[in-house]
């Protein structure tokens, strides 16, 4: 029986958690509410978790980021566009675009226009 990696990662948090709850609770009642002894129980589980699951950690990364590219794999569909659309974005005619060159001397020019009036 194979386990996916998030499922296994999951269920070790959890059991580590509550472990850890359980010992803790009646430890600090004394000084903590519970809800003290609950954070400071998820505290030290993540910081186990963290250092001492990185292998399992990483599996989990890998099969998340797979998962995901397959799901974007399978939604990209090829564009169908209307003849709406295409016209819309199809070219300018030839007397609305501007040539860069021309573009730099219209902005030279404007310049040179600038200074002369301030």
């Amino acid at each position: 029986m194979h386990v996916k990696p998030v499922v296994a990662y999951s269920i070790i948090r959890i059991v580590l958690f509550a472990a850890l709850l359980v010992i803790l609770v009646p430890l600090l009642s004394t000084w903590l509410p519970a809800w003290g002894s609950a954070t400071i129980a998820a505290v030290i589980a993540f910081c186990i978790s963290y250092l001492a699951f990185g292998k399992l950690r990483g599996r989990v990364a890998a099969d998340l980021a797979a998962s995901r590219a397959s799901k974007q794999q399978s939604t990209i569909k090829p564009a169908v566009r209307s003849s709406d659309e295409e016209a819309e974005d199809g070219p300018d005619s030839p007397a609305d675009a501007v040539v860069p060159a021309e573009a730099d001397a219209a902005l030279e020019s404007d310049r040179g226009s600038e200074s002369k009036t301030v």
